[in-house]
């Protein structure tokens, strides 16, 4: 069986480049066409109602319907590894960081050009 378990991490909900294969009381198992073949990625995948991802797969029939049950089971109590909110701060954080090396670097060329 060739399914990675994953620890409830937060997604867009597959908007853009995901495609809903099926729908079990909210679950949702999503295709990637880009990700077939041509990636270590695997290209199909399991979100849980609130859109975290569950696991990865193969193929569509490595989520067959026992594997589903196990897995909306398993994962129906646990909690998020990271929160939607966390991944914000961590972004504002990344992001206040780049500007302060950024103003540096941009700093540092002035201070040549002066000299």
């Amino acid at each position: 069986m060739s399914i990675r378990k994953l620890y409830k991490t937060p997604t867009a909900g597959g908007l853009v480049f995901w495609e809903d294969l099926a729908e079990i009381n909210g679950w949702r198992i999503q295709y990637n066409k880009t990700l077939d073949h041509i990636s270590p990625l695997k290209p199909y995948r399991l979100l849980d109602n609130s859109n975290y991802l569950i696991a990865s797969a193969d193929s569509l029939e490595n989520f067959d319907r026992e594997t589903i049950t196990e897995l909306i089971t398993e994962y129906s109590e646990r909690g998020a590894c990271i929160t939607n909110a966390q991944i914000g701060e961590f972004i504002t954080i990344v992001g206040s960081l780049a500007l302060i090396a950024y103003k540096g670097y941009d700093n540092k060329k002035k201070m040549k050009n002066l000299i």
